[in-house]
C-alpha cells in the first residue's frame, strides 16, 4: 500500500489531503480513521489489483470517508470484485456520500454494476453541485441486471438541472429519451401536428451542457423500445459542446448498430448543421421550435437554463 501527504506542516505532522491505496479498503478505513486532521483529507483514490473486496467494503469506504472527510472533493475505486458473487453498487451505499458537498469528481469502476434509479440519480447529483466528472461503470463490463434504469433523456435532464460544471460523464443507460415510468405532457405543432414529449424537449434543448469535454454512454440491453438513431442524435448536438467527444459503447448488450448510427447522424449534423433534409429535421426539434415562437416558454427565461 501507498499514499502520498501533501500540504503544510501542522503540529509537526503533514496535512494528508490525498490518500493512494493498491492493497485494500481496510487500510484506506485505517488511514482515514487514525489520521489526526481527517477534515484535511480531500482526494481518496483507490485502485485495487489483486484484493477480493465487494459491495460492502465499498459501503463502508464512502460511510467512514462522509462521516470524517467534510472537505472531500474527489473519490475513486477501481478494481472492485469478488470473485464468489456479482458486485451491485446501488443507492444505499451512495447515500453517506449526500453530506460531501464540495465533491468535484466521483469514478467508480466495478466488475459489476452501479444500479440505481433517474430519481436517486437526481437526488445524489443535487447535493454535488460543483461536480465535473461523474464515472459509473466499466466499459465492456456485462452488468449484473441487464435492462438499463436510466433513461438517456432524463439524465441528461438531471445533470442539466445539477450539474452545470459538469466535463466528463460515463454511465450505464436506455436508449430512450423519455422516462418510461412517469407520465409525459404531449406538445403538439400547430402546423404539422407533430406530437412530442415536453419531458425531454423544450426543457433540456432550452439549454446546453456547455463545459461537457467527454461523453461516454455504455447503452443497455432488455429495452423493449430504442429511440430513433436520428433523433437521439439531433437531441444531443443541441445539448453537447461542438468540442465534445461522445462514445456510444454497446458491444457488451448487442446494441452495436444503433450506437454506430446514432454517432454518426451525431458526427453528420455537427458537421453540416441540424437541418441536414426533411427527414433529418425530425419532429423533435421543429416541434420545439414553434413552441418557442408561440408560448416563449418560461423556461427559456428562467436564470437557471439561460
Amino acid at each position: 500500500m501507498k499514499y502520498s501527504s501533501i500540504g503544510s506542516q501542522r503540529n509537526g505532522q503533514d496535512a494528508l489531503n490525498c490518500v493512494q491505496c493498491t492493497d485494500n479498503l481496510s487500510s484506506v478505513l485505517t488511514i482515514i480513521r487514525n489520521h489526526q486532521a481527517p477534515h484535511r483529507i480531500k482526494n481518496i483514490c483507490v485502485e485495487l489489483t489483486s484484493s477480493s473486496e465487494d459491495d460492502q467494503h465499498a459501503s463502508d469506504l464512502f460511510i467512514v470517508t462522509a462521516k470524517c472527510c467534510k472537505n472531500l472533493e474527489a473519490i475513486m475505486l477501481d478494481g472492485l470484485w469478488h470473485p464468489g458473487r456479482p458486485i451491485t453498487i446501488g443507492f444505499k451505499a451512495f447515500a453517506p456520500l449526500l453530506q460531501c458537498n464540495k465533491l468535484t469528481s466521483l469514478n467508480i469502476s466495478t466488475s459489476g454494476t452501479v444500479n440505481i434509479s433517474e430519481d436517486q440519480l437526481r437526488t445524489l447529483l443535487s447535493s454535488w453541485p460543483s461536480l465535473r466528472q461523474l464515472i459509473l461503470d466499466r466499459a465492456g463490463t456485462i452488468p449484473l441486471d441487464p435492462v438499463a434504469k436510466l433513461p438517456l433523456g432524463a439524465v441528461v435532464l438531471s445533470l442539466l438541472e445539477h450539474c452545470r460544471e459538469l466535463e466528463a460523464v460515463a454511465l450505464y443507460v436506455a436508449p430512450v429519451l423519455a422516462s418510461p415510468q412517469k407520465p409525459i405532457q404531449k406538445i403538439s405543432s400547430p402546423r404539422k401536428g407533430y406530437k412530442i414529449s415536453s419531458h425531454y424537449s423544450l426543457k433540456a434543448l432550452s439549454s446546453r451542457l456547455s463545459s461537457l469535454k467527454q461523453v461516454r454512454f455504455h447503452i443497455g440491453w432488455g429495452t423493449t423500445s430504442l429511440a430513433p438513431p436520428s433523433e437521439v442524435a439531433l437531441y444531443l448536438k443541441h445539448l453537447l459542446p461542438p468540442d465534445c467527444g461522445l462514445v456510444l459503447d454497446g458491444d457488451v448488450t448487442g446494441q452495436e448498430k444503433w450506437c454506430e448510427e446514432t454517432v454518426a447522424s451525431w458526427k453528420r449534423i455537427v458537421t453540416e448543421g441540424p437541418f441536414l433534409s426533411e427527414e433529418m429535421a425530425c419532429p423533435v426539434l421543429d416541434c420545439y421550435t414553434e413552441q418557442l415562437a408561440i408560448e416563449k416558454s418560461d423556461i427559456l427565461n428562467s436564470p437557471r437554463y439561460i
